[in-house]
């Protein structure tokens, strides 16, 4: 007789955020890496934080824990911020000055004498 085991899930059960964390809800197309990206912190530490290995395949839907931050909208704003500030030019840009072209003669044209 075999007894069977229910396999462990992905990412824990939603657990509320302490101070200095943020849950983030997997989207599809993320994952971990992505997040460690995101976050800008190592993925081992986000693994931890979640007591699951680093290479584990996240599923849409999964809240994983992010270590480290100050709200649900502080590193995604912020990082909009900063896409926003370095496509937005400071001034506009001026056209270069233009340089005044010295007028060529036409070459003159000279018989020659036979």
């Amino acid at each position: 007789m075999t007894t069977a085991v229910a396999p462990k899930p992905a990412a824990p059960v939603s657990a509320p955020a302490t101070t200095g964390q943020h849950v983030h809800i997997i989207a599809p197309g993320e994952t971990l890496m992505k997040l460690s990206r995101q976050y800008n912190k190592p993925l081992v530490e986000i693994a931890k934080a979640n007591n699951i290995p680093p290479s584990t395949l996240v599923k849409v839907g999964d809240r994983i824990i992010i270590p480290g931050t100050r709200s649900a909208q502080s590193q995604p704003q912020a990082a909009a911020r900063q896409t926003m500030a370095m496509q937005t030019p400071a001034a506009p840009a001026k056209p270069a000055p233009q340089v005044a072209q010295p007028k060529l003669s036409a070459p003159a044209t000279q018989k020659v004498a036979k």
